[in-house]
């Protein structure tokens, strides 16, 4: 109901002037528009280092930026919230898949390494991650690092989805193969 909508909306208002100082929503009865309204103020959002990062020309960018999708409004639970994780943490992946991509054509296995590490943290099910981890780590600290991981990762997917991607069994009879 509008009543109970405009009570909600102005207890919001107050709660924020209260948690951030030089911030206020004024509403203007004659338009029945609120603004914000930010004096000394610098506001971001939870996101903006993560896209800030996804967009930029820069890749290197993505070895330090902040990638948790967890931070994203981590104190609400709701439909939309999820959705948008799970939306960013595609697309954050996806970018990172491409990233290590051309860095591991251009022989930069140990940036691949870390990337592949953080990525990981966001999606410990994508096997394409697991396949540059474990690919990278063979190229940059060798073939018994790499099989240690390999097993780590077949370990992981069979415990959590009760089966092994056959990348990653063909991966581990590669390793097997190489001295």
């Amino acid at each position: 109901p509008s009543a109970r909508s405009k009570n909600y909306i102005h207890q919001v208002r107050h709660e924020l002037r209260r948690l951030v100082p030089g911030l206020s929503v004024p509403y203007n009865p004659t338009t029945q528009t609120y603004r914000v309204h930010c004096e000394g103020v610098h506001l971001t959002w939870d996101w903006q280092q993560a896209r800030d990062a996804l967009l930029s020309s820069e890749r290197d960018v993505m070895l330090t930026a902040n990638l948790n999708v967890k931070n994203f409004l981590q104190d609400s639970d709701s439909e939309w919230v999820e959705t948008e994780r799970e939306r960013m943490s595609r697309w954050i992946v996806r970018v990172g898949l491409e990233t290590m991509d051309a860095w591991y054509s251009a022989g930069d296995y140990a940036k691949c390494v870390k990337l592949a590490q953080r990525l990981i943290e966001i999606d410990p099910l994508d096997e394409g991650l697991h396949d540059f981890l474990i690919r990278a780590t063979a190229q940059f600290s060798g073939v018994s690092a790499a099989r240690i991981l390999c097993w780590e990762s077949r370990t992981l997917f069979a415990r959590e989805v009760g089966h092994v991607p056959p990348l990653l069994d063909t991966l581990a009879q590669q390793l097997q193969q190489s001295h």
